[in-house]
């Protein structure tokens, strides 16, 4: 989904087009065909170590509203 920002920049991806702005111009970039994604252990752990910090923050919000 691609959004407009205040100055008209486009942001975000559309289809298979990356809208992002680059020293105050607009780059229209075709998406990646593929990417590797690690998945090592170290990274699971990383993963894993920021799911339980988001889980533990929306329920704290939660208690403060």
């Amino acid at each position: 989904m691609s959004k407009i920002k205040e100055n008209g920049i486009l942001s975000g991806h559309t289809g298979r087009f990356v809208y992002r702005e680059l020293n105050g111009k607009q780059v229209v970039q075709s998406m990646p065909s593929h990417y590797r994604d690690a998945n090592t252990d170290a990274q699971k752990k990383q993963r894993s170590g920021m799911r339980n910090i988001l889980a533990y923050y929306s329920k704290f919000a939660e208690e403060s509203n």
